[in-house]
């Protein structure tokens, strides 16, 4: 992990996006690298891949001095959800909200559901894969009308922001 930051200093990126263990473990060596942080700045740090726990987000802000933006997507369709970046509103704990694509939380028989209940994650997007191929059968269980069925559960509150959750874990 060292690399990061010699990347830091040699490549002068403004923003870096990782998966929440990584962004750990450059917590982690950070401190051996005070000089090469505080002299390249970043403007953005994005988080996706899984939940970000929030002292993970909130050191990252701290040592970074830059917003954390946490994002959803998968590889069938990317992105799906992000925070905005400020002076948007961010939603600490969630996954954003739809960028790019239409979500919709669905039953198990397709249906939307309201803000606050829990159901599958379904997008809709023009990025969005056409289908898995060679594959009827993951089509035929992967879509249902105009959406593609992430497999992943979740809900959206009132303003439409995305919250992941899984079984044992709680909240995104």
């Amino acid at each position: 992990m060292a690399h990061f930051f010699q990347w830091l200093q040699e490549l002068r990126p403004t923003w870096y996006s990782a998966a929440p263990t990584i962004h750990r473990t450059i917590l982690i060596q950070a401190p051996t690298y005070r000089d090469e942080v505080a002299s390249r700045p970043l403007r953005l740090i994005r988080s996706a891949a899984a939940p970000l726990p929030a002292k993970i987000h909130e050191e990252l802000e701290t040592v970074f001095g830059a917003p954390v933006i946490e994002s959803y997507g998968m590889t069938e369709c990317y992105p799906i959800t992000c925070n905005p970046v400020p002076p948007g509103k961010r939603v600490i704990g969630s996954a954003g909200i739809a960028a790019g694509a239409e979500l919709a939380i669905l039953n198990d028989a397709g249906h939307s559901l309201m803000p606050g209940q829990i159901g599958e994650i379904g997008v809709c997007a023009p990025q969005m894969m056409r289908g898995y191929l060679n594959d009827p059968e993951a089509n035929r269980s992967s879509f249902v009308d105009r959406w593609f069925r992430t497999g992943d559960l979740g809900y959206l509150d009132d303003d439409g922001y995305l919250y992941i959750y899984g079984e044992g874990e709680g909240d995104y």
